[in-house]
């Protein structure tokens, strides 16, 4: 299992496929469908009674981006995206969500905002080095920003909080 400090709010680390998941002495029930596993996440919440998390799915949308076919192929909406800076919003008036230390994915990823899941700590890992653009940076959501403050020096984002069953955003500190 990943070291403790690993999980904080707003870190994004590895769901694996569900084959490569921990089986033994390990058991914990999740309604997480199976197309989410293989997939980046972000930690919303961390409950620590039973050693779970909850977490947001990252996409890239099969590496070409979100287009309205896909929204439906998924039965989404398109509002229920969030870009990750640098990959374009796909909607007018869409906040990006903003890694520290101008940290970026190197493929366009969005996170579905719409519906945390529930997995076992345990499960987590961290992405491949190769997955970001400065491999010896860990990623981590800083900031929320507006289409006009869309570039890594933004200082004036807004935080990210999960609350219940939405998205909500709080001054930053």
């Amino acid at each position: 299992m990943l070291p403790r400090s690993r999980f904080s709010v707003g870190n994004i680390l590895w769901l694996p496929q569900e084959r490569d998941l921990p089986r033994r002495p390990f058991h914990f029930r999740t309604k997480l469908p199976q197309s989410c596993y293989g997939h980046p996440v972000i930690l919303i919440s961390i409950d620590s009674s039973d050693n779970a998390v909850w977490v947001l799915i990252l996409t890239t949308f099969g590496g070409h981006g979100p287009t309205p076919a896909k929204f439906i192929r998924r039965g989404h909406n398109p509002d229920e995206y969030l870009p990750i800076y640098p990959a374009a919003p796909h909607l007018d008036d869409i906040l990006s969500l903003l890694l520290e230390d101008g940290q970026s994915l190197l493929r366009d990823s969005w996170v579905f905002v719409r519906k945390p899941y529930r997995c076992a700590k345990a499960w987590l890992q961290e992405l491949p080095p190769e997955t970001w653009n400065m491999p010896w940076l860990k990623g981590q959501v800083k900031n929320l920003v507006t289409p006009e403050e869309d570039r890594p020096d933004a200082s004036d984002g807004i935080g990210l909080e999960w609350s219940g069953s939405e998205l909500k955003s709080t001054p930053s500190s």
